[in-house]
């Protein structure tokens, strides 16, 4: 699987899930296909680092979909963004069946009884929901955008990265707390991302849901982490985008 081949599929299937969400005439022109490939290509490089290359593919494919979703919201009304969430879940549920087979080679599924049985308690979501450190809705409004900013040329945790996550696995409090210390140092997203295993823009939504958390609880940060939202959209300008008829 090199870069190109990935880039193609994963267009394929962000143009389906945008179908779905627009219309069936909706479609990616150039510059959205460029958005992906680039995304790809910039992070490509670390599947090399990955415990599991297959999955590795799996989250580079489904990060630049990200990349695509939140070009897309910027030149769109309101009415018509995309959740983020929701727009990655999507495209991984349709990767997987090429790009790593063996989630879904059993094959079955539990239907719902009809009998008193209780269905299965989703524990690991409640759990989540009612962590300290993670007690946040996972909306779209909740996952920072894309950020750009001058990395510093010499830190005091400017060491090696470390392998690839898989996508699925939880946060722990350690590895949030390990987060926060190093964006405290002055490493930009992709820096920690790297430190931590993490994909960058993994680190920016949890890394924004956390500040989102802190700045209700504190109206004076509140005050202050909008003003750095309104500067790193300020100049940022779309284009409208319409289905093709």
């Amino acid at each position: 699987m090199d870069s190109q081949r990935l880039s193609t599929i994963a267009i394929k299937a962000i143009q389906h899930i945008l179908r779905y969400h627009l219309g069936p005439n909706a479609s990616l022109d150039k510059d959205d296909e460029t958005i992906v490939r680039d995304s790809i290509e910039a992070i490509f490089p670390l599947r090399k680092r990955a415990q599991d290359i297959h999955v590795a593919h799996l989250e580079i494919a489904c990060d630049a979909a990200v990349a695509f979703a939140q070009t897309f919201n910027k030149s769109q009304p309101q009415s018509q963004h995309v959740n983020l969430r929701w727009f990655y879940i999507c495209v991984q549920s349709l990767l997987s069946i090429e790009l790593k087979p063996e989630l879904l080679q059993n094959g079955t599924v539990e239907r719902i009884s009809l009998g008193t049985e209780q269905l299965d308690d989703t524990s690991d979501s409640i759990s989540e929901v009612n962590s300290a450190s993670l007690g946040l809705s996972e909306t779209e409004e909740d996952v920072s955008p894309q950020v750009t900013s001058v990395e510093p040329s010499v830190t005091a945790d400017d060491r090696a990265p470390v392998p690839m996550k898989d996508p699925k696995s939880k946060w722990e409090e350690e590895e949030l707390q390990e987060m926060i210390r190093l964006k405290d140092s002055g490493l930009t997203h992709k820096r920690v991302a790297e430190r931590l295993g993490r994909t960058q823009s993994a680190v920016e939504n949890k890394y924004g849901r956390l500040m989102s958390h802190r700045a209700m609880l504190s109206p004076t940060l509140k005050r202050g982490h909008d003003q750095e939202d309104d500067g790193d959209h300020a100049g940022n300008s779309g284009k409208k985008r319409r289905p093709k008829a």
